[in-house]
């Protein structure tokens, strides 16, 4: 969807009893390609669509420029909504895909090109009018503010300038993607952002260590947590590496990727992933020892799930 800068306060939207966004809000800087992602139901569809009209406002304000739009219908609000390649027919033309609506009408053909050239011309697509949806990138960049829905973690990291991750109707976190990779606001968004996902280990402080099943592991540096306080030790899979101490267990599961070498590592009851860019020489059923680099390492609090 595109549009100009967008704000967005005490957003709410109820289906009967049901409320599925709570009172969020968002601000979208004008000429920024801002991303939606959470897991399916986290109400990232609803909310895009309550900023295009297509979904009533139940509470709260959705502003684009200086204008107030809660109630203006879709065609007033001076936006497009643009659907990705599920909707789009691979052996036709972009202008054929964008006319094929008004020609199953039976509109002539000179009043469909005309709307049709019109329409990319305010898109700006009409340089990619005689090509396939093949030749576009899914990236294509038009100079004007952009609301993307996406399940693709590639996609959002790579095309995004701002990422919002969603869960249950509200946003956990906003930012930059590698902020976001870099340092998560909590355990949710840890462990959503980034593929393969974020170890996250159970464990109490202990020592001014994190005691993680009888091993002991290093505070993030700068971290300090009260003594025997229940905590989340966070390290992503290529922060970790063999070493003589650490985290001991059975590798259940070897993935090569040509690159790089995904390990499945169990310790008792849990799992834990390791990626790592050499060749290794264990196989499955070998006994290895995994260190985490303490500099990149996460904690949260247990409880709440918040960074400490």
């Amino acid at each position: 969807m595109r549009l100009a800068e967008v704000t967005i306060r005490a957003l709410r939207k109820t289906y009967g009893g049901l409320q599925v966004i709570h009172g969020l809000d968002l601000d979208i800087p004008d000429g920024a390609f801002v991303v939606l992602v959470g897991p399916s139901g986290c109400g990232k569809s609803t909310l895009l669509r309550m900023i295009a009209g297509l979904e009533e406002v139940t509470g709260g304000d959705v502003n684009i420029g200086a204008t107030r739009v809660n109630n203006l219908p879709p065609s007033e609000r001076d936006i497009a909504m643009v659907f990705q390649n599920y909707a789009l027919y691979p052996h036709k033309t972009v202008a054929a895909n964008m006319g094929f609506a008004l020609k199953m009408r039976g509109m002539d053909a000179g009043a469909i090109r005309a709307k049709v050239e019109h329409a990319a011309g305010i898109l700006g697509l009409t340089p990619y009018l005689d090509r396939y949806p093949r030749a576009l990138s899914g990236g294509q960049r038009l100079k004007t503010t952009t609301v993307y829905v996406t399940h693709d973690q590639i996609e959002a990291m790579t095309m995004a300038d701002k990422i919002v991750v969603m869960q249950g109707g509200r946003i956990e976190q906003v930012g930059a993607p590698l902020e976001l990779y870099d340092r998560p606001a909590n355990a949710f968004v840890a462990a959503f952002i980034g593929s393969p996902s974020m170890n996250l280990l159970e464990g109490r402080i202990s020592g001014g260590m994190v005691d993680v099943a009888g091993t002991r592991l290093p505070l993030p540096p700068g971290v300090a947590a009260d003594e025997g306080r229940d905590v989340i030790y966070g390290i992503r899979p290529e922060h970790l590496h063999q070493a003589d101490s650490g985290l001991t267990g059975t590798v259940a599961v070897i993935e090569p990727t040509g690159s790089e070498t995904h390990v499945v590592l169990r310790l008792g009851g849990r799992e834990i992933t390791a990626v790592f860019r050499n060749r290794v020489s264990f196989g499955p059923g070998a006994t290895i020892t995994l260190a985490p680099e303490a500099a990149v390492s996460h904690l949260f609090d247990k409880a709440t799930g918040q960074r400490i």
